[in-house]
Formats: C-alpha cells, sequence, structure tokens
C-alpha cells in the first residue's frame, strides 16, 4: 500500500477541494472496522461515523458503491471541517494506490487505522506533513492544552511546551493554542517532506 495518508490543516485541504466536481460524504470504514476504543465498548464514544470526505475519483467511485453516501457542497465540508477539527479531530488527505487524491478523512487517535498503525506499531501508515509546529517559548504559559490536543505524542509539558519534530506529522491541531505559543514553519529534512 505505500504511504497514503496525509494529516493536513483544514484551512490547507479546503483549498484542495475540487471546484467543478462533486463531493461525497460517508461512513469511515477505519472507525466501523475498528470500533475504536474502550469508550465505544462502553458506549460513551460520541465520535461521528459519517466523517469520511470523498473527492474527485473516490466520490464517484463511493457514490455509485455505497448507499448512505451524499452529495455535499463546499460550503458543508468547511463547515464540518471547523467543527471537527474544533473537537480535536485531524485531518489527513488520502491518495488511492494509483496516487489519485481520494478523500479527506477526518480522524482520531484511536479509530484511524493508518494512526493507530504508524503510532502503536511503527508501520508507516502516515506521512508526515511539510510543516511541523514550534515553540514561540515567550508566549508559552504551560497550560498543556497544546499537550492535551496532540494526537501524536510529540508535546510534552515541562515549564513550557516541549516540541519533538520528529514525531510531529503537522496536523496543527495544537495551533489551537489560546496564547498563539505554536507555530507551523516548513520541514528542511527533505526524507521528511511529501511532496
Amino acid at each position: 500500500m505505500g504511504k497514503s495518508i496525509h494529516p493536513r490543516r483544514y484551512e490547507w485541504l479546503i483549498k484542495k477541494l475540487p471546484e467543478n466536481s462533486i463531493i461525497v460524504r460517508g461512513i469511515c470504514a477505519c472507525r466501523v472496522a475498528r470500533k475504536p476504543c474502550q469508550k465505544f465498548y462502553d458506549g460513551k464514544c460520541d465520535h461521528p461515523v459519517d466523517t469520511c470526505i470523498f473527492i474527485k475519483y473516490g466520490a464517484e467511485k463511493f457514490l455509485k458503491a455505497r448507499k448512505e453516501t451524499k452529495k455535499i457542497s463546499k460550503n458543508e465540508v468547511k463547515r464540518i471541517f471547523q467543527t471537527m477539527f474544533q473537537r480535536g479531530f485531524f485531518l489527513s488527505l488520502y491518495f488511492c494506490v494509483d496516487k489519485q487524491e481520494y478523500a479527506i478523512c477526518i480522524c482520531c487517535r484511536d479509530g484511524c487505522i493508518p494512526t493507530v498503525s504508524t503510532l502503536d506499531y511503527n508501520l508507516n501508515g502516515l506521512v508526515k506533513g511539510d510543516k511541523y509546529a514550534t515553540l514561540i517559548t515567550e508566549n508559552c504559559i504551560g497550560c498543556g492544552l497544546c499537550q492535551e490536543v496532540c494526537s501524536f505524542d510529540a508535546i510534552v509539558l515541562e515549564s513550557v511546551a516541549k516540541i519533538n519534530q520528529h514525531k510531529c506529522f503537522g496536523c496543527g491541531q495544537c495551533l489551537t493554542c489560546p496564547n498563539g505559543a505554536i507555530q507551523l514553519v516548513e520541514r528542511t529534512d527533505s526524507h521528511l517532506k511529501i511532496f
């Protein structure tokens, strides 16, 4: 399969949405197949399952193949992205085997099979983005919000946040810092870049 899932900031993904083709919302195969976490079994997981946004080639295929999919507008997608991002989900661009953009996945740490395979089993199901998080030390008050929202365990809290750029996938969740203490910068290590 190779590396095909690319965590990205939602504003970047909105720009990737096709202008003149259909966009389809459908069921997340990962979340349904994995039955993500203990919370799910205890009835405490409130994560929705209709969180895959199929674009381009994926939209055409899934609209024909899956009856639960439905067409949605670009504005609906923007609203979904913003809402889910604010709830702590990260967004990923998914490429099919032939490298066509296929879907935009709305992922959580425990429900996304490529994320679990990468973080728990070191199987490289995800590709690091072209940016990573860095700390603006003078703005950090050590509140820990960035560590709490990081799905990739890239942030630890000492007196201030410490960010491990090698663990960071560049999804941008930590940019929710209320003090503006985190910024995304371009990756310079070429082996970590995807484009």
